[in-house]
């Protein structure tokens, strides 16, 4: 039974990609720019982790855009595929689509199925 979290998985890396945001720019500011205005009110809190925090978030803001990127690009290509009029054109993107299925929720899964038994082909479960 898939999970009920697969249903988020674009929601929750766009809120990585914007809490990194966020955090990247406090460290930025003072790391690039040498403004010392957020410095002073954010020093208490983060204290001398610039350079880390600085990395980490750069890091977790790649992460979550590209997993933001990859998740909408796979739901547009699931959707384009499955609308198909053509065999050809879904039995050439069946393993992706069979991919993509397994990456989110259940209801790809169902539409895929259905899919299949459009086309008349045989699932292979």
């Amino acid at each position: 039974m898939p999970s009920p979290l697969r249903k988020l998985q674009i929601p929750v890396y766009i809120i990585i990609a914007i809490a990194s945001l966020f955090f990247f720019v406090i460290s930025s500011d003072y790391l690039i720019f040498g403004d010392t205005s957020i410095e002073n009110s954010v020093h208490i809190v983060i204290g001398r982790y610039y350079y880390y925090l600085f990395a980490v978030s750069l890091i977790f803001l790649i992460y979550g855009l590209y997993e933001s990127y990859s998740g909408i690009k796979d739901t547009i290509d699931f959707n384009r595929y499955i609308g198909s009029e053509s065999k050809k054109m879904f039995m050439e993107h069946l393993t992706e689509l069979e991919r993509i299925s397994k990456r989110f929720d259940g209801s790809y899964e169902e539409r895929l199925e259905e899919a299949k038994k459009k086309w008349k082909l045989k699932s292979l479960k």
